[in-house]
């Protein structure tokens, strides 16, 4: 097994398997591990990666009427 050296790396890919994971269970593990690295990384390494994300899924909250719920 290869070791990643790069924890922002190692942060995204933690990402990336939360969000494709099989299941639930797979998912919460994987969103944990993120948390763990995320914990040993600096916030302008954090926002790297989030910036990535932003990108490449480009999620976006859409205001609208509280009362009709999209």
């Amino acid at each position: 097994m290869t070791q990643i050296q790069d924890p922002v790396t190692a942060f995204a890919l933690a990402i990336d398997l939360a969000i494709n994971a099989p299941d639930d269970e797979s998912s919460d593990r994987a969103v944990a591990l993120a948390e763990e690295i995320a914990m040993h990384l600096t916030p302008e390494q954090v926002e790297q990666v989030k910036a990535q994300y932003e990108i490449s899924y480009d999620c976006e909250y859409i205001e609208g009427d509280e009362d009709n719920e999209l």
